[in-house]
């Protein structure tokens, strides 16, 4: 008989793979956290990206001062500006108020220095500016229609102020703006009244829209609105005053304005306001 082959031991079965203690098991929403990570991560460098060019550039410039600007710098954005506003200041009847005229700092070919005399003494404004003349169509520039009165009189330094803001929000490097008031009938249009703005002067106006100070259309002076009187008052109606030409002994300009009297040196008649 055959011998059989001694039987042979057990294969040991191969030991199933035992779960690693150290990893944990993946969580249900894993990947919606990595997203929103992902998300959050993103959006602080891009924050960080937009700091640093702030940084770069420099805070953006104020937007909506107004609805309307000039197109130009310089003697041309001042035109602009007084064709702009004089032809929204109109009469009672509808027609316009007066004109008004841009131009340097300057008088026959020479630099206007403004002087202003207070009982303290006189003081010596220097620095770059623009001048803006009214002009109506009477005599002399007056305004030929209707009589003087001192609402009349609030409307043209309430437009004078609204020459002032424009300029000195849109116009480079203005120091200073000198409105001159149209004279009164009878009145000499080189001796008059005169409203001289200094940027510090109105410095809260320009910091809000122009709208928060001067609301848009201007009214008639027989419409004048309470808000209108109150901007005059605190912006402008302490700038008026009596302006007279004179030439230094070092042949220079010099516009001389004085404490405002109802009737400036040069006029005749006793009349309220332009």
């Amino acid at each position: 008989m055959t011998e059989l082959p001694p039987p042979q031991p057990p294969v040991p079965a191969a030991p199933e793979p035992q779960p690693d203690e150290r990893s944990l098991p993946s969580a249900p929403h894993a990947d919606r956290f990595r997203f929103v990570l992902g998300a959050v991560l993103g959006l602080g460098l891009a924050a960080i990206v937009a700091s640093v060019a702030l940084v770069i550039q420099g805070p953006t410039p104020k937007s909506h001062w107004s609805t309307w600007k000039p197109s130009s710098d310089g003697m041309n954005g001042a035109t602009e500006i007084a064709n702009h506003v004089a032809a929204t200041y109109r009469q009672p009847d509808g027609q316009q108020l007066v004109a008004v005229k841009a131009g340097g700092m300057k008088v026959a070919d020479l630099d206007l220095n403004v002087a202003v005399s207070r009982g303290n003494g006189d003081q010596i404004y220097s620095g770059s500016g623009v001048r803006y003349v009214m002009c109506g169509l009477g005599s002399s520039c007056s305004i030929a229609a209707g009589k003087p009165s001192e609402e009349r009189g609030v409307l043209l330094q309430r437009e004078a102020l609204e020459l002032a803001l424009y300029s000195f929000e849109y116009l480079s490097n203005i120091d200073q703006v000198v409105v001159f008031l149209p004279p009164r009938p009878g009145e000499s249009p080189t001796q008059g009244k005169a409203v001289f703005f200094q940027k510090d002067d109105v410095s809260s106006a320009l910091d809000k829209p122009l709208a928060h100070t001067l609301s848009s259309p201007p009214p008639s002076f027989d419409g004048l609105r309470a808000s209108d009187v109150a901007a005059v008052a605190q912006f402008a109606a302490r700038h008026v005053y009596c302006f007279a030409y004179q030439v230094g002994q070092d042949v220079s300009a010099y516009l001389v304005l004085s404490t405002p009297r109802n009737t400036c040196p040069g006029a005749s008649g006793q009349q309220q306001g332009p």
